[in-house]
């Protein structure tokens, strides 16, 4: 029965087409079960920058609403980036709430 899920899955995703794709979260990973109350506010230049947590991608920001983020409750490493552009990297604490405001600096040639 196990392999019934991911079979359903890709026939789901086959037949999607150019549709929309939800992510289903792995309830064993940390991210995917964040604390309640728990958010990452992220304000960024260039807003269509990619964010990793952990190491982790977690797509772009301008893929979430008001750049706010799910996260556990635990200190986290942050890193921003775009091509053409500098990284940008913050380690946030533990804690309720967080707010980064980022900047990110294009690469000279």
């Amino acid at each position: 029965m196990r392999w019934l899920a991911p079979l359903c899955l890709c026939a789901a995703l086959i037949g999607c087409g150019d549709g929309v794709i939800q992510r289903i979260d792995d309830p064993r990973d940390p991210l995917a079960s964040p604390a309640p109350g728990r958010r990452l506010r992220i304000e960024a230049t260039p807003p269509d920058v990619d964010i990793y947590i952990d190491g982790v991608y977690h797509g772009r920001l301008d893929g979430y609403r008001q750049g706010t983020l799910p996260i556990p409750a635990a200190a986290r490493r942050i890193q921003l980036s775009k091509p053409g552009f500098e990284g940008w990297y913050a380690l946030i604490p533990a804690g309720e709430r967080v707010q980064l405001s980022a900047a990110l600096i294009p690469k000279v040639p």
